[in-house]
């Protein structure tokens, strides 16, 4: 009873928090009408939960946002060191994005900030540092000369590495880690599209194994492990009163009251189909299935003996025929008696008739 109603507090708090967040954005709608137009560009974030592609890349950029932040203070110390190099050593000597030149290590940091991510350092001569010689405060010329060459070769390795790290790497580290976010996402997504695809939520075995044995998969998880089944138990135990549990039904609630013990009513890795079409399980079988049988049965029962009915009939119909067919033999043979019979007494009287007539010599009465 107590779960019953938390889920029903819990049912009602996401009403209200929807309904809130409804009457929220009307709110924010009346006032972009009524007093800015500024408003309505808060209103455009109630399209975010109802696009499922825009939900999905905010799911991807705050999946990782311990990763994105590290590599944003990463770039930033990066190009913190840029520019307290470029302070350093060339103040006035390069131009970032149209702006030349910086007065302080704040204001170098904020410049390459700003700027450092949408190009490299440009130098403000003819295309690379030109050396400032009156600096150097010598007089030697091979000196000099060094001088300017190694500041021309540094002033390129610096925009070099600059636009390697910082244009390419720090924003390719960004891109990575929001791109590989989506490929794990996408992944997962595929995956579990899969597994609700090929496996058996119940049993969470896989659809090659029902058929090297030879049972469909789809008849097994429509009809032996289907999961609203186990839904509607769990419902249909909790709305049940439970003094008037049955024993099964009583130690099925006791363990649905129990996380750890859940499992136990969950047949993983197990399948009677499997056992039985292997032949090495005994089959106990629930009311329904033996309502279903004797149902079978007595269909099958049903056509015997209405083929033993119409076998019988046969029978019978031959039986009345062989007695009207004994029938007319009989008449027959009386018919045939009593022809003989006629015959024989005809033929006696004719004979009788012979022997008393005068005329004929032959008779017996007249022999002398």
């Amino acid at each position: 009873i107590q779960n019953h109603y938390l889920r029903l507090l819990m049912m009602y708090t996401n009403c209200a928090w929807l309904a809130l967040w409804q009457i929220i954005m009307v709110g924010i709608s009346l006032l972009g009408a009524l007093q800015s137009e500024v408003w309505y560009s808060v209103a455009l974030l109630d399209i975010i939960p109802q696009s499922r592609v825009m939900s999905f890349v905010l799911a991807a950029v705050g999946r990782n946002t311990s990763k994105i932040l590290t590599t944003v203070v990463l770039l930033l110390m990066s190009l913190f060191y840029f520019s307290v190099i470029s302070y350093k050593a060339w103040p006035d000597s390069y131009v970032l994005y149209d702006h030349e030149g910086c007065d302080s290590i704040l204001e170098c940091w904020l410049l390459h900030t700003n700027y450092g991510m949408l190009e490299a350092p440009s130098w403000n001569s003819s295309g690379y540092i030109v050396p400032d010689v009156d600096e150097l405060n010598s007089s030697s010329a091979v000196l000099v000369r060094w001088y300017e060459i190694s500041t021309k070769i540094g002033g390129t390795l610096f925009q070099f590495c600059y636009y390697l790290v910082i244009n390419l790497v720090m924003g390719a580290i960004i891109a990575g880690v929001i791109i590989d976010t989506f490929s794990e996402m996408r992944q997962e997504a595929e995956k579990k599209e899969a597994d609700i695809r090929e496996k058996c939520f119940i049993c969470s075995l896989d659809r090659d194994s029902f058929e090297q044995v030879g049972v469909v998969f789809s008849t097994h998880i429509a009809a032996e492990h289907n999961l609203w089944k186990y839904v509607w138990f769990k419902l249909y135990l909790e709305q049940k009163d439970p003094l008037t549990y049955t024993g099964p039904e009583h130690h099925a609630a006791r363990l649905f009251k129990r996380k750890n013990d859940f499992v136990k009513l969950i047949p993983i890795k197990k399948a009677l189909a499997i056992n039985r079409a292997a032949g090495t399980v005994r089959e106990t079988q629930d009311l329904t299935t033996v309502y279903s049988r004797v149902i079978d049965l007595c269909d099958m029962t049903m056509k015997v003996k209405d083929i033993l009915n119409s076998r019988t009939q046969e029978q019978d119909e031959d039986s009345r025929h062989l007695r009207l067919l004994r029938k007319q033999n009989e008449r027959l043979e009386q018919t045939v008696r009593r022809i003989e019979a006629r015959y024989q007494a005809e033929r006696r009287g004719s004979f009788l008739g012979e022997s008393a007539n005068p005329l004929n010599p032959s008779s017996p009465l007249n022999s002398p």
